[in-house]
């Protein structure tokens, strides 16, 4: 089951777009648009994982320059999905929001 997370343009993206891996729920708790930088979601079931996606925030990087950095976290049911399909996931989540021009190819 696809959960729309929004889109870039007109291309809609979905959370199975990332890695069809652990798909029986999937959700996202966006507590960032509050102000909140950091936080971890409760897994509630049927849900397999859950992204808490927290607030932007500038970080110094290492060639002294300041960019807007954005934590998430994904909690995740090891009984229903395993670690291994889990961190698949979350580093093509990753992959994917470091390059988002390669959801459009």
């Amino acid at each position: 089951r696809a959960i729309g997370v929004g889109g870039f343009g007109s291309y809609p993206v979905y959370l199975s777009d990332f890695a069809p891996v652990c798909l029986p729920e999937h959700r996202i708790s966006n507590l960032g648009m509050m102000g909140i930088k950091s936080f971890s979601a409760v897994i509630n079931p049927p849900q397999a994982c859950i992204l808490a996606v927290g607030g932007n925030r500038p970080k110094v990087m290492e060639d002294h320059s300041i960019r807007q950095v954005t934590t998430f976290i994904m909690s995740s049911d090891a009984r229903v999905c395993d670690d291994e399909a889990a961190i698949k996931w979350l580093n093509s989540f990753k992959l994917f929001m470091e390059n988002p021009r390669t959801l459009i190819n």
